[in-house]
C-alpha cells in the first residue's frame, strides 16, 4: 500500500476522513466489521478528547500496516503532545479507559511527538475482537467496564 494514501490531516469536524481511510484499509485487508468498529471507536474517542479538551487545531495522522498490525500514528505539536502524555491515564480521563480496552498497545514517542495505537489482526484476533465487542457494548450501555481484554494470545 502506498504510504501517501494512508496519511491525512485531521481538524475539528472532519473525522469522516479517518473513517473513509479505515474503511478502505479494512476492505483491502479483509477486516471484519466488528474490528473496523473497534478501530473507529478507539480513534474517534481519542479524536474528540483531544480536540474538545485541548482545543487542538489539527493533528496529522498516518496508518501503517506492520506485521499483522495496524498502527495508527497521531502527530501533534510539542505542547499538545506533552499534555496528552501527562493526561493519558485512567485516573484523569474515562475516555482513556475505553481506549486502553480497545487497543493492543500504545506508544508515546517523545522525539517525534507521535502517539501510536496498535491493533493486531493476526490469527486468533477473533477472540480479542469478541472481548472488545463486549467492552463496546458495555460502554454504549453506560455500564462500568470491569472486564480485561485478552492480549496474551498474540
Amino acid at each position: 500500500m502506498e504510504n501517501s494514501r494512508n496519511k491525512i490531516c485531521l481538524k475539528r469536524n472532519n473525522f469522516f476522513e479517518f473513517e473513509k481511510l479505515v474503511e478502505r484499509l479494512a476492505d483491502e485487508l479483509y477486516i471484519v466489521d466488528s474490528y473496523f468498529s473497534i478501530l473507529n471507536v478507539a480513534n474517534e474517542q481519542f479524536y474528540h478528547w483531544v480536540f474538545d479538551t485541548y482545543e487542538t487545531k489539527s493533528a496529522a495522522l498516518s496508518i501503517d500496516i506492520i506485521d499483522n498490525c495496524i498502527v495508527v500514528n497521531w502527530f501533534f505539536d510539542r505542547e499538545i503532545f506533552d499534555l496528552l502524555k501527562r493526561d493519558f491515564t485512567i485516573d484523569k480521563n474515562p475516555v482513556v479507559d475505553i481506549i486502553m480496552h480497545l487497543v493492543d498497545n500504545f506508544i508515546f514517542t517523545d522525539d517525534s511527538g507521535n502517539i501510536q495505537f496498535h491493533f493486531n489482526f493476526a490469527n486468533g484476533f477473533e477472540k480479542v475482537c469478541a472481548s472488545r465487542a463486549s467492552v463496546l457494548s458495555a460502554y454504549y450501555n453506560k455500564v462500568r467496564v470491569a472486564v480485561n481484554v485478552h492480549h496474551d494470545i498474540f
